[in-house]
């Protein structure tokens, strides 16, 4: 945890965390469930930072996985900025509902996520982008991205993305950045 003030003309606060596992491998399944648990995150930290407690105007997560020269890693990031006089708040509910997704999933968010997932990569698939992706992750890491894609989105239920997170923090790594105001 990295929390520090920093002196500026318009008193600003900014949350940033991060969990992740090395030792969850890179798979194409593992990419999907860490795309799904934050995109769920972000819905539920804009209903309870945004709009229930109404102590910032914006908030996301987002969650992937990837490989490179020094192995794989499985990530979840939260990046908040907040209302300074309820920061103490928005850090909390940042915090607290990465642990409530590891113990229950909403099930209507997930639907919705799936949904937008089925849709979005019908319209991925007509970009030269996205297949670039798709063969470099195949021919650099033997990972298929594109031909079970859709199979393995419509499987996921509540209780598989729950069980995902909780493995994910089983291994214990969360980095914070917390930037507050100077007085």
């Amino acid at each position: 945890i990295n929390s520090f003030k920093h002196k500026a003309e318009t008193p600003k606060s900014i949350a940033v965390m991060l969990w992740y596992s090395k030792q969850l491998p890179f798979t194409s399944e593992n990419s999907i469930k860490a795309s799904i648990a934050g995109q769920i995150l972000s819905m539920e930290y804009l209903k309870k930072i945004r709009e229930d407690a109404s102590a910032a105007y914006t908030v996301q997560a987002m969650g992937g996985a990837e490989r490179n020269d020094f192995g794989s890693e499985v990530t979840i990031v939260a990046y908040c900025p907040m209302k300074p006089e309820k920061a103490d708040v928005a850090i909390e509910i940042l915090r607290s509902e990465m642990d409530a997704l590891a113990n229950t999933c909403d099930a209507d968010m997930l639907q919705k996520v799936k949904e937008y997932m089925l849709k979005n990569v019908d319209d991925q698939a007509k970009t030269n982008g996205y297949w670039n992706n798709v063969i470099n992750t195949w021919r650099f890491w033997g990972v298929d991205l594109y031909t079970d894609y859709k199979k393995v989105v419509e499987a996921q239920t509540p209780e598989s993305i729950s069980a995902f997170v909780k493995e994910l923090l089983k291994a214990g790594n969360r980095a914070e950045v917390v930037m507050l105001p100077a007085e």
